[in-house]
């Protein structure tokens, strides 16, 4: 299921117009404003629901807890647009929305009631709805949420069938914080997960203005890769780590050490070891292993790479 969203013009959903649509934004997170203030800000009309309403009222004030430079500037002049609404009430943010975003709270991102609870207040919501309505969740969810907990629940007490009165997708946000707003505008990819031709339309077509690539895949293909993410900038922090000790070992300059490093970019700084035909991680090379092996019995400073896979070049 491929998407070119920068030709897509036309979509298979029922009642789905490419048009900008009403959005509505449930949530509180970071990602949840960066979305409501975003979309306004290409001329979506938005409604951001936020369920304390001081936080409402601080948001349209142009207050906001978190420290990302323009933010404040942006929730402003949303508002002066009339793009942009603040509302305490999920069927007011919802009943007029062609699009609900979804964030879940943090501790909400896997099978937690409060999960469960957000997703049956969307379903009743869809169950009133007369027209084909996206929901686009947001959030990280644990590898088979999707289809085991989320389409389940939305049909069951919707009464709906995803893909004919409504649309599902897994689309979540990558937040770097600090630069949220430039990440949101220029992303090098947007991922996303779809089960049905329907779904999968009506979210081109509401990315179809934002620059870069919309790799869209299964549910479960979605969910996996975005926690490949994690786990892959996981391991290129604790190598970081690893090679910052390495240096401070041997009494080397760290920013020459990392230079040079960085000159190969075919092993080093490349994605060949996630390809067919790359070396198998679980076996050492003799030499890599004799080498650290030497390095250990040296003194009494252990390898600090005693816990990597090497395979010689």
């Amino acid at each position: 299921m491929q998407h070119d969203k920068q030709t897509t013009s036309d979509t298979g959903a029922p009642g789905w117009s490419t048009a900008a649509g009403n959005i509505a934004v449930m949530g509180s997170s970071l990602g949840a404003i960066i979305d409501a203030v975003s979309f306004a800000g290409h001329g979506y009309p938005v409604r951001l629901q936020v369920s304390v309403p001081e936080q409402a009222a601080a948001l349209r004030e142009g207050r906001c807890a978190f420290d990302e430079a323009g933010l404040a500037q942006q929730l402003v002049a949303a508002q002066t647009d009339d793009c942009l609404h603040f509302v305490t009430s999920l069927h007011r943010a919802c009943h007029a929305a062609d699009t609900l975003l979804v964030w879940a709270d943090e501790a909400a991102a896997d099978d937690s009631e409060s999960l469960t609870t957000l997703l049956h207040e969307v379903a009743s919501e869809l169950a009133r709805s007369e027209r084909f309505q996206l929901v686009v969740i947001r959030s990280l969810l644990t590898p088979g949420t999707m289809d085991r907990l989320v389409q389940p629940l939305l049909e069951r007490v919707s009464g709906r069938l995803c893909g004919e009165d409504f649309g599902l997708c897994y689309s979540p946000e990558v937040i770097r914080p600090g630069v949220a707003l430039a990440d949101f505008r220029n992303p090098v990819r947007m991922l996303a997960g779809a089960n049905d031709e329907a779904s999968a339309d009506a979210l081109a077509s509401l990315f179809r203005w934002r620059l870069g690539k919309l790799c869209m895949e299964t549910f479960a293909t979605a969910e996996t890769v975005r926690m490949a993410d994690l786990l892959w900038q996981s391991a290129k922090l604790r190598f970081a780590e690893e090679f910052s000790s390495l240096c401070r070992r041997t009494g080397v300059s760290r920013r020459a050490a990392l230079d040079a490093f960085k000159q190969d970019s075919k092993q080093n700084i490349s994605a060949c070891y996630l390809t067919p035909g790359c070396p198998d991680p679980e076996v050492l090379d003799e030499q890599v292993q004799a080498l650290l092996s030497a390095w250990e019995e040296a003194g009494s400073m252990p390898s600090p790479l005693g816990r990597m896979s090497l395979v010689s070049g």
